[in-house]
């Protein structure tokens, strides 16, 4: 049991849970030890907001978490909107 609010962490759960669909020998091309597939049956995720908990479908393709993803979204926007203001200062913009 683990909680986290990173996305590079649950990123890399749905790698290791896409990893069961894998053969060994492609896993560990890609730097994974194949023993640490996870099958989707067996991984539970669970949304824990405003005192209740819900539970997350996990797919072959992994979990996606949506309060991680609209922060994730957010921090992006603002990431767009700063670059373009600096680079539109360079550029005379």
């Amino acid at each position: 049991m683990m909680s986290t609010h990173s996305d590079y962490v649950v990123r890399e759960l749905n790698h290791l849970i896409m990893l069961d669909k894998f053969p060994p020998e492609e896993a560990r091309a890609l730097g994974y030890d194949p023993d640490c597939a996870l099958a989707p049956g067996d991984v539970g995720v669970y949304l824990f907001e405003g005192g209740s908990a819900t539970t997350v479908q996990v797919s072959e393709t992994g979990f996606s978490i949506r309060t991680i993803d609209d922060q994730i979204n957010a921090l992006n926007a603002d990431a767009q909107t700063l670059y373009a203001h600096v680079f539109g200062e360079e550029t005379g913009r």
